[in-house]
């Protein structure tokens, strides 16, 4: 149950930086396009710092993470029912498009740090992993579906994937109200911005890592973004062939998550 929000919002998610591109092509050229989805790398590196240390400080009758997951949901599911209904407007759905990667960050910081709060530590990674299937399935839906459902009712990718936040939210909700572990966790460990830039220049390995995920990360969001575009004003495909090849790309995730590359048998000493 834990796992599940990763679905939904791996489904908004991919909606909108794979097909609101579509939406923007007749309002925009490609840069400002580009700018307008990269816009969420900017708020990346500001929102989940502030509500995350925000979350590790707060409390509240249902915990510290909860109210911020249930408010990064309602916004996230109105940002995405609005977003398509000023599709002759460009400011409007850039005001959309930034308002949900806020609502989305607002959400995520607090949901992965509910991780550490409940999971013991040696199950997390094997729950960690099934998180990460239902984030590959929420892309598969996303990817092989959305063209068809835009194709069908510009409306309908996103009024199903604000819907579908909404239920998990809802859903995980339900079965962690009163769970005492909401409560439990270390505030004094809470690093917030400042302790967090502060322990990345300590750790060698925290800045290998964070060079790392950046170059991963570049890469996989700007293919997502300019995909669907490429394929439909590139390629000439339409949106229903379009979501039947983007579909494979899902199909790929889930093999790689269910069967993934065997660890290293060498023994890897911890960095001091």
């Amino acid at each position: 149950m834990l796992a599940l929000p990763a679905f939904g919002i791996s489904l908004a998610y991919t909606i909108v930086t794979a097909y609101v591109p579509v939406l923007l092509d007749d309002l925009s050229g490609p840069t400002t396009t580009g700018a307008l989805i990269g816009a969420e790398g900017l708020i990346a590196l500001i929102v989940p710092a502030l509500i995350g240390g925000w979350s590790d400080r707060s409390t509240s009758r249902i915990g510290s993470r909860l109210p911020f997951i249930l408010v990064g949901a309602a916004l996230t599911s109105l940002s995405l029912i609005l977003m398509p209904l000023g599709d002759d407007s460009l400011t409007w759905v850039a005001l959309c498009l930034v308002a949900f990667f806020i609502a989305y960050f607002v959400y995520y910081a607090p949901y992965y740090a509910l991780y550490p709060d409940l999971v013991p530590y040696e199950v997390r990674g094997r729950s960690q992993g099934f998180q990460g299937a239902l984030r590959s399935a929420g892309l598969l839906l996303a990817m092989g579906t959305g063209g068809l459902m835009l194709s069908a009712w510009q409306e309908l990718p996103f009024v199903a994937s604000a819907a579908v936040v909404l239920a998990v939210t809802l859903a995980l909700f339900s079965q962690l109200r009163g769970n005492s572990a909401l409560h439990g966790h270390q505030v004094a460990t809470a690093r917030g911005f400042a302790g967090t830039l502060e322990f990345v220049r300590g750790s060698v390995a925290a800045r290998r890592w964070a060079v790392a995920n950046a170059c991963w990360e570049a890469a996989i969001g700007s293919l997502r973004t300019f995909v669907v575009l490429y394929f439909t004003a590139g390629l000439g495909l339409s949106l229903l062939e379009t979501s039947a090849a983007l579909a494979l790309v899902g199909v790929g995730a889930l093999i790689a998550r269910r069967w993934p590359v065997p660890s290293p048998t060498t023994t890897v000493r911890a960095p001091s």
